[in-house]
């Protein structure tokens, strides 16, 4: 069976820009393949804000409202997000209709949970390969604080995949309760290509799960397609009986017991005959699934290079400006940074 799927992560000011981007599909990704931006004509806006004010505005204001008693902190978490979906199993069972229904529940439930003043966007992508919502809002408390810590807690995140599996089972989706993952934090594509990787290892599984039961149909058509042989060659000189008039009881048994079967096999036979016919496509299927995998292992493995490219980058970084003395320096230009952003002179 299929799992309700509710992803969180949480992000700090510099990565806002990036994320809208990506949401709204405003530049081509360069990291996500499976994009079909022909397609992100479908995609479909859930929240309410206006289209023309920018993500880092609508968290700025958000953030304005709260009237924090000191100034955010330059590292602070201002917009936690979700992704909520299942997998193409599931979906490839539901109408476009059924679809829209599935993830305005999930919208509903969220925006319930998290106050909908709070919201930042929430857009369904319907352009890549497995349709998914994404919900991003301020990780206000209902005292008026800003603490994703506080939102977030491990009990708080259990309570939560529990309810919203009952929320979306009450509203008619046949669905398995999530498995929280073992893992404290998932970046968003890794959170793909994981949730990728396990719909192609559950086909995989399933592939291998019916050309097994195919050859074992296999060999009980070559056995029948024997007896059939057999019973026709009752009678002739080098068959059964060969030119005996008259049986034995055992072997009058032996007829009535192989012609009373001769009734089912015909169409049996028919039966398995087809199924037998679907095994080239089947193994054919199994090689793409096979080949799929071991790109997506390949991706990962890049991505992982990739990452500790970075890390060792920004660690350079860190020290270069150590050892020159420049924190001060960069702090007084992220401060500057700041002020331009608050006046409103930056999008």
């Amino acid at each position: 069976m299929s799992y309700a799927i509710l992803h969180m992560q949480k992000y700090k000011i510099g990565a806002v820009r990036g994320i809208q981007n990506h949401n709204d599909r405003l530049k081509i990704s360069r990291t996500n393949p499976d994009i079909d931006y022909e397609k992100s004509k479908l995609n479909k806006k859930l929240d309410n804000q206006p289209e023309d004010k920018t993500f880092y505005k609508r968290i700025h204001d958000r953030i304005k409202e709260l009237n924090l008693p000191k100034a955010v902190r330059k590292d602070a978490v201002v917009m936690c997000s979700f992704i909520c979906t299942s997998d193409k199993t599931f979906f490839n069972k539901l109408s476009h209709d059924q679809k829209d229904r599935f993830f305005q529940e999930s919208y509903d439930f969220l925006k319930e949970r998290y106050s909908e003043r709070n919201v930042i966007a929430a857009t369904v992508h319907y352009d890549e390969k497995t349709p998914h919502m994404h919900f991003y809002f301020v990780p206000a408390t209902p005292d008026g604080r800003l603490s994703a810590k506080s939102i977030f807690t491990p009990t708080k995140l259990t309570q939560l995949q529990t309810e919203y599996h009952q929320h979306m089972v009450k509203a008619g989706f046949d669905l398995e309760r999530g498995i929280s993952s073992d893992k404290k934090h998932l970046s968003v594509q890794e959170f793909k290509l994981a949730t990728k990787k396990a719909e192609l290892e559950q086909e995989m599984q399933e592939i291998e799960s019916t050309l097994s039961y195919l050859k074992s149909l296999k060999i009980d058509l070559e056995h029948r397609e024997r007896v059939l042989y057999t019973l026709e060659q009752i009678g002739t000189p080098t068959g059964f009986l060969k030119d005996k008039f008259r049986l034995s009881k055992d072997e009058l048994d032996m007829l009535k017991g192989w012609a009373k079967k001769g009734v089912v096999l015909e169409q049996e036979l028919k039966d398995l005959q087809k199924l037998k016919d679907e095994m080239p496509k089947l193994q054919k299927a199994y090689q793409k699934l096979q080949d799929e995998r071991f790109q997506l292992q390949a991706n990962v493995r890049n991505l992982s290079a990739q990452l500790q490219k970075e890390q060792k980058k920004s660690q350079v970084m860190q020290a270069v400006i150590k050892e020159h003395g420049l924190e001060p320096a960069l702090d007084k230009a992220v401060k500057q940074m700041k002020i331009i952003k608050d006046f409103g002179l930056e999008r």
